[in-house]
C-alpha cells in the first residue's frame, strides 16, 4: 500500500494518487453509496411512473420545466468554484443521490413523523407545521447521509469549503425537482394548467432555493469537518481524544441548515402577497451563506496561493504561471490568446494543464514535504503537459511566457 517501488523511467508513483471520482470499488463507501441509490432509487422510479401514468402530458411538461430550472441552477453552482472544480462525477453522484435516493428515504421517515406530530398536535396544526417540524429532522439527515458517502469515497477531491457547498447545495438541488415533481402533479390532477400554475407558485414563488441554502450549509459544514480532521495535530500523548473547539463550527452549520429548512417551510409570516413571504425568511439565511461563501472563497485563494508558493521554482509552476492561476479573468484571456496564435484545437489541452496544476497547488498545500510521491507525480505530469503545448501548438521557446501572462 501507498508507494510502487522505483521504476526505470521515472519516480515512485503512489498507488491511487489523486481520487478523482467518487466511484471508487475499492472503497466500502462507494458501494454502500451505490445500494443505497439503487435500492432507494427504484422507489422513486415507481413513484414518478405513477405519476407518469396518472398524466403523461402534465409528468412531461414539469419534468421540462423543472429541468430547465435545475440545468440553470446547476450551471451556476458550478460557477462558483474559481479554481481546481470538482470533477463532474462527484456532482453527477450528488444529483444522483439528492433525485433518487434522498426522496425515497425521506418519504419513509415523513410517514412515521407524521403520524407522529398528528397524535400529539391534531391534524389541523399538524398539517399547518407538518413541513417545518418534520421536513429539517427527516430531510437534512438523509442528505447528509449522501453527501458522507460522497466524501469518503472520493475524500482528496473535495479541497475546500467551496467545493463542500457546491455537492451540498447540488443534493439539495435534485431533492427540490423530485420533490416538486409531485407538487405541481397533484395541481387539478396534473393537468398541464394545473403543472403551470403550480409551478408558478411553487417553484417561481417558493422557488427551489430552500433545499439549495439549507443543503449547502450542511455541504459546508461537512466539508469544515473533514478539513479540520485533515489540519488538526492528534491528541498530545497521555490524553484522550474527543472533540476539540473546532467541532463547534460543523455543528453550529448543521444547526443552522435545520433551521433553515424549518424556517423556509414555517406557515408565518403569511403576508398577502406570498413572494414577500419567501423572501422575508429566506433573507436572513442566505446573507449568513454570503458571508459563509465569502469567507470560503478567502479560504480557499489562501490555500492556493499557499500552495503556489510551495511549488515555485520547481517544474511544476513557472513564476509567469502564477498570476494566470490565481485569476480566472487572466485565464481566459489566455485561452483567447492561444486560439488566435494557435488554433482552438489546442485549447483542450491548455485547460487540463492548469486543471492540474491547481491540483498540483492543492496537493502541495495539503502534502508539507515536496518529494512525497503524489506532488513529485503531479508535478512531472504538469511538466510533460506544458512542453507537449509548447510542441504542438508552435509555440516552442515562446510558452508559457505570452504577454497574457507577464
Amino acid at each position: 500500500m501507498g508507494v510502487r517501488a522505483r521504476s526505470r523511467t521515472g519516480p515512485a508513483r503512489p498507488r491511487r494518487g489523486l481520487r478523482t471520482t467518487p466511484f471508487q470499488p475499492r472503497e466500502p463507501a462507494f458501494w454502500l453509496f451505490a445500494a443505497v441509490v439503487l435500492g432507494a432509487g427504484a422507489a422513486t422510479v415507481r413513484e414518478q411512473h405513477r405519476l407518469f401514468v396518472g398524466s403523461p402530458a402534465g409528468w412531461w411538461l414539469a419534468w421540462a420545466l423543472l429541468g430547465g430550472c435545475l440545468a440553470a441552477v446547476f450551471a451556476g453552482l458550478r460557477g462558483l468554484d474559481r479554481y481546481d472544480r470538482q470533477p463532474l462525477s462527484v456532482a453527477a453522484g450528488a444529483l444522483l443521490w439528492g433525485v433518487l435516493a434522498a426522496p425515497a428515504l425521506a418519504a419513509a421517515a415523513h410517514r412515521a413523523w407524521s403520524s407522529l406530530l398528528d397524535g400529539v398536535t391534531g391534524a389541523d396544526l399538524a398539517g399547518r407545521w407538518a413541513p417545518a417540524f418534520t421536513g429539517p429532522v427527516v430531510e437534512e439527515p438523509v442528505k447528509a447521509l449522501g453527501l458522507a458517502l460522497l466524501y469518503l469515497s472520493a475524500r482528496d477531491r473535495h479541497g475546500g469549503l467551496v467545493d463542500g457547498f457546491v455537492a451540498g447545495a447540488v443534493v439539495g438541488l435534485g431533492f427540490a425537482a423530485a420533490e416538486g415533481s409531485g407538487y405541481l402533479l397533484a395541481e387539478d390532477d396534473g393537468s398541464p394548467a394545473g403543472v403551470l400554475r403550480a409551478f408558478a407558485g411553487r417553484v417561481l414563488v417558493d422557488g427551489i432555493g430552500g433545499h439549495v441554502v439549507s443543503t449547502g450549509l450542511l455541504g459546508v459544514a461537512v466539508a469544515l469537518a473533514v478539513t479540520q480532521r485533515r489540519t488538526r495535530p492528534g491528541p498530545a500523548p497521555g490524553s484522550a481524544p474527543g472533540p476539540g473547539p473546532g467541532a463547534l463550527a460543523p455543528a453550529g452549520l448543521c444547526l443552522l441548515a435545520v433551521l433553515a429548512h424549518a424556517g423556509w417551510h414555517a406557515p408565518v409570516p403569511d403576508l398577502p402577497v406570498p413572494l414577500f413571504s419567501q423572501l422575508l425568511k429566506g433573507v436572513p439565511f442566505l446573507a449568513v451563506l454570503v458571508l459563509v461563501l465569502l469567507r470560503a472563497d478567502r479560504d480557499e485563494r489562501e490555500r492556493v496561493a499557499a500552495g503556489l508558493s510551495a511549488e515555485l521554482g520547481r517544474p511544476g509552476v513557472l513564476p509567469d504561471e502564477v498570476p494566470v492561476l490565481r485569476s480566472r479573468r487572466l485565464r481566459r484571456r489566455e485561452r483567447r490568446e492561444l486560439r488566435t496564435r494557435a488554433g482552438r484545437r489546442h485549447l483542450a489541452a491548455l485547460r487540463r494543464l492548469r486543471q492540474e496544476q491547481l491540483r498540483l497547488a492543492e496537493a502541495a498545500a495539503r502534502l508539507p514535504d515536496p518529494d512525497s510521491p503524489e506532488r513529485v507525480c503531479q508535478r512531472e505530469m504538469c511538466r510533460s503537459l506544458r512542453d507537449s503545448l509548447a510542441v504542438t501548438s508552435g509555440l516552442a521557446g515562446a510558452w508559457p511566457r505570452q504577454k497574457v501572462v507577464n
